[in-house]
């Protein structure tokens, strides 16, 4: 599947921990990040296989009037019931991971290195897939800052957020490369360097 030649490096985290500052800086080295959050909304774009999936599975009121797919809505639905989020990850999952590897293997034409950020990697068991997972991690109360500054949420929904995912912790212990990033913008680009040295 991979080409032994390229580097395939899965980053990670959780809600508030920073990942989007990683990545960030790492297109602006130059390295190409496939964004699995936008391969999600492109899986299931007006017309797609997966999302007329969506509308059978779970009625057309998912639909907006223009047929593109009511994300509040549907969110609402399945994140209160595990079943129901489970039938829309088997929808919507293997659609991304088509398109995953499609991006992959185009960057590998032209780069040694490419990265993917997927917030869910551990949780849909994709580890295998990459040559080393880098886990982006703030300690929790951090996290719960970020939240409610970002998104001007309150401290209980923040909380809540951070206990919707798996265990930051956990990630952390699992994870070949760790980036702190409970200080600066500039020491957390400092550990991805020093990451890049190591890894390539």
């Amino acid at each position: 599947m991979q080409n032994k030649h390229v580097q395939f490096i899965g980053i990670t985290g959780g809600i508030g921990s920073g990942k989007s500052t990683v990545t960030r800086y790492l297109r602006e080295l130059g390295y190409p990040v496939i964004d699995a959050d936008a391969l999600a909304r492109r899986a299931v774009e007006p017309g797609s296989p997966a999302l007329k999936a969506v509308a059978e599975t779970f009625g057309d009121e998912m639909l907006f009037e223009d047929g593109s797919l009511n994300r509040k809505k549907l969110g609402a639905m399945v994140f209160s019931d595990p079943e129901k989020l489970d039938l829309l990850n088997r929808i919507v999952h293997p659609e991304v991971e088509r398109l995953l590897l499609a991006a992959y293997k185009a960057f590998s034409e032209t780069h040694a290195v490419v990265f993917a950020d997927v917030p869910l990697l551990y949780e849909t068991g994709q580890e295998a897939r990459y040559d080393a997972i880098w886990v982006v991690y703030a300690p929790r109360m951090v996290c719960v800052e970020r939240i409610m500054s970002r998104d001007g949420a309150t401290r209980d929904y923040a909380e809540w957020q951070i206990e919707a995912q798996m265990s930051l912790e956990e990630k952390r212990e699992r994870a070949d490369v760790v980036l702190v990033n409970d200080d600066t913008p500039e020491k957390l680009y400092a550990q991805v360097e020093n990451a890049l040295e190591k890894q390539l």
